[in-house]
């Protein structure tokens, strides 16, 4: 009986493992930097704020909430895409920034807004 309940017990542990957000910087989140080539003020963007922008666009002002009005470089996290935009209202589109991947500007291209899809 004991041994039903600890393998009961472990399941539980491991599903609340895989389904926890993690504190910072880390699987889910999206890292968004001020600067070229990761630089400059750094938002950690929490998984949570990154899905519940999904289908939707965003400013980079509000998606990191406020702190930062462009970014020139990300580094994505989440398991969505993030097609980023060099105007508001997700228009004049810069580039694709792919789950799990990177993107910094090599033209001084600056972000305004983004749209979080699902993976292509």
């Amino acid at each position: 009986m004991s041994r039903r309940i600890m393998i009961i017990l472990a399941a539980a542990i491991a599903t609340l493992t895989l389904t926890t957000t993690p504190a910072g910087a880390g699987p889910g989140d999206l890292e968004v930097y001020s600067a070229p080539s990761y630089s400059g003020t750094h938002v950690t963007v929490p998984f949570d704020t990154v899905r519940h922008y999904l289908f939707r666009c965003v400013s980079v002002y509000d998606l990191t909430s406020t702190v930062l009005t462009t970014s020139q470089s990300m580094i994505n996290h989440a398991p969505y895409d993030v097609t980023l935009y060099g105007a508001t209202g997700c228009s004049n589109l810069i580039t694709r920034v792919s789950a799990g991947s990177q993107w910094t500007t090599s033209t001084n291209q600056t972000v305004l807004s983004v749209f979080v899809s699902l993976t292509a």
